[in-house]
């Protein structure tokens, strides 16, 4: 998580959100890439599962780079902004743990009902949704955008294997490296608020 807050007011808690940001981007770009590989029969699978890992671990180290630049950063001092750097963290983990909950229910759903050919996208209709809050909690257009994107694939995926059950692997292939790419274009957006974050210290690196 990120929040769009300059630079020069930018807080610890704010700083921290995007270290957080980027580690999720990391787990979700590798998790999504080699499930996509898992499932994938195209040679060319093998290759982009390995440039999104690399990505995965660029997202990563910058995390670590920017956990360990927090001290840097001032610390929430007013009341409100504590306040509101506590509410805004609660209601991240109510949404980030209902994700986790649907998704996991829908798979187990799926998988009792042997309809587990639409797992994956399905759950990556589960992670489209799930944008919708997060953009109404940090007020980001970027999140509306690619949400519907997710869900346009995800959609897109379920009618695919509805019409054809033998074509799920490749649906899953699509699927997954088409939400691979869409959480790297949210870890490069994270990756521009670290620089600016780090731009206040006239060092970004």
């Amino acid at each position: 998580m990120y929040t769009t807050t300059s630079a020069i007011r930018l807080s610890r808690p704010a700083a921290q959100g995007i270290a957080v940001g980027l580690i999720l981007m990391a787990v979700f770009t590798a998790m999504w890439a080699n499930w996509a590989l898992s499932s994938a029969e195209d040679p060319l699978a093998p290759i982009l599962c390995i440039i999104f890992t690399a990505v995965a671990l660029f997202f990563a180290a910058n995390a670590i780079h920017l956990f360990a630049s927090l001290r840097k950063f001032r610390k929430a001092t007013s009341d409100a902004e504590i306040v509101a750097s506590r509410a805004i963290g609660k209601r991240f983990n109510v949404i980030f743990g209902l994700e986790a909950g649907v998704a996991c229910v829908v798979c187990a759903a799926l998988a009792i009902t042997s309809q587990y050919q639409f797992i994956a996208p399905a759950v990556a209709l589960v992670v489209g949704l799930h944008s919708f809050p997060i953009a109404q909690l940090f007020q980001r257009r970027l999140d509306i955008w690619l949400g519907t994107t997710t869900i346009l694939f995800a959609i897109g995926g379920l009618v695919a294997i509805g019409l054809d059950r033998e074509s799920y692997l490749m649906v899953w292939e699509i699927v997954g490296f088409a939400t691979a790419t869409i959480t790297t274009i949210y870890g490069v957006a994270m990756l521009v608020a670290k620089h600016g974050a780090l731009g206040q210290f006239g060092s970004t690196s």
